[in-house]
């Protein structure tokens, strides 16, 4: 099954769009899905100068959580993702 626990590290505005909430520009699709199934726990910037070579980006991480109950049942969640 999915992961109960996930800490990423990803471009900073994949993470906005994870973590945003309803009614702002970045709430969407992926947005959607993943909230079904998770709570975002944390997350904070990377500054490029952590990598080496500095990307072009903005980096932030992430942890998500998985939800004990997700908020729909299976055949509702594949009607929702049909949708």
């Amino acid at each position: 099954g999915p992961p109960s626990r996930c800490t990423v590290t990803l471009q900073h505005e994949v993470v906005s769009r994870i973590a945003a909430a309803p009614d702002t520009d970045e709430y969407g699709l992926i947005t959607l899905l993943l909230q079904l199934r998770y709570t975002v726990e944390s997350r904070f910037r990377i500054g490029a100068d952590c990598f080496f070579p500095p990307p072009e980006v903005e980096s932030s991480c992430i942890t998500l959580r998985r939800r004990e109950v997700p908020l729909l049942s299976p055949s509702e969640a594949r009607t929702f993702k049909r949708l």
